[in-house]
């Protein structure tokens, strides 16, 4: 199921101008930022962003595995910063994004 959830988020994200795909310039959006739904996995994140965030906190705790990661926008201008517990979309934030 989550396999399949990728293939979906990549294919759409192919289709949406706006939004970056791997292999090319990886730049945060305010259009990658409202795909991002609750509850996605961090895989389907980067399919959407177009690339890896860079991981700035990891916690674990009995039953949940809490991480956060960030992406630059545009000229390192602003930024994303999403939070996901056992690969689920908990929380997202953005400052200064185009």
């Amino acid at each position: 199921m989550k396999i399949a959830k990728a293939l979906i988020i990549c294919a759409v994200s192919a289709l949406i101008p706006g939004i970056s795909m791997a292999g090319s310039s990886c730049v945060a959006t305010m259009k990658a930022y409202g795909y991002l739904g609750s509850g996605i996995s961090y895989g389907s994140a980067v399919s959407i962003i177009g690339c890896s965030g860079e991981k700035v906190s990891s916690s674990e705790t009995t039953g949940a595995k809490t991480e956060t990661y960030r992406w630059s926008g545009h000229n390192y201008s602003g930024n994303l910063e999403a939070t996901f517990r056992n690969d689920q979309l908990v929380n997202k934030t953005q400052s200064g994004l185009n």
